[in-house]
């Protein structure tokens, strides 16, 4: 499981659009998705409810708590370990946004993003 920094309706933190924030080394509050109707991973059309971002968060935190603690955050959308730039805190939802705290592992994560 990955979702990269550039996937739908990420944007950096720091660009004044209230879309994250930087602390340290994390990125406080980054919209990652948002509901609404898009096609997933597999290319079929699909509506996405809050209700799906709350599974999401809800999932999320039963992986992390159990089988999968380190989520990766990569700079790009190949598998590659070298593209890993942190991992995922925290998940939750607001208004009509998924959104996540991030914890940046590399030293020019927040560059590279």
């Amino acid at each position: 499981m990955s979702v990269e920094l550039t996937d739908v309706f990420a944007m950096p933190a720091g660009t004044g659009d209230g879309n994250g924030k930087v602390q340290g080394n994390k990125i406080i509050g980054m919209r990652i998705f948002r509901a609404g109707t898009f096609k997933d991973s597999m290319g079929v059309k699909r509506r996405w409810t809050k209700a799906d971002l709350a599974a999401m968060v809800e999932n999320f935190g039963i992986l992390k708590a159990s089988a999968l603690p380190n989520v990766p955050v990569r700079e790009d959308h190949t598998r590659s370990v070298k593209a890993v730039v942190g991992y995922f805190d925290k998940g939750y939802v607001d208004g009509n946004f998924l959104v996540a705290d991030l914890d940046m592992a590399a030293p020019d994560a927040l560059q590279r993003s």
